[in-house]
């Protein structure tokens, strides 16, 4: 889980979190509060960095579309795409997701046993990662 101990943004209001943002955060999140907010502006990327009163951690891109949730407790469903959350349910019944992360061509997510899986963009399980 990341607490933002090096985290790279610079503090920006919440008021300036753009809507898209705080929109994701309402319907997904609708208890929790922003703790923390930031932006980390790099020569061609833009991230906004949020923390949440439940210690869970969102990364957002420069259109604002969500590209890394982390935390240590299980993961909203609504946050997660079907076909990765059937593929969970049916190969660790006992385990839930805690993290999930986008890339350019794939998914990963990790399991409460610090499992990680590797998906394709479509959801596909493709792996595991070390």
């Amino acid at each position: 889980m990341i607490i933002f101990n090096c985290w790279a943004g610079e503090p920006i209001p919440i008021e300036k979190i753009p809507n898209k943002v705080k929109s994701f955060i309402n319907l997904h999140y609708p208890d929790q509060n922003i703790v923390k907010s930031g932006i980390d502006k790099e020569l061609f990327s833009v991230t906004y960095e949020i923390l949440l009163s439940n210690q869970v951690s969102l990364d957002f891109n420069e259109k604002c579309d969500v590209i890394e949730i982390d935390g240590n407790t299980e993961l909203p469903e609504s946050t997660i795409c079907t076909t990765i959350l059937t593929y969970v349910n049916i190969n660790y019944p006992n385990n839930y997701i805690t993290g999930w992360k986008l890339k350019k061509y794939r998914q990963q997510i990790e399991l409460d046993n610090d499992l990680d899986l590797v998906f394709d963009n479509n959801g596909d399980f493709k792996g595991f990662d070390n």
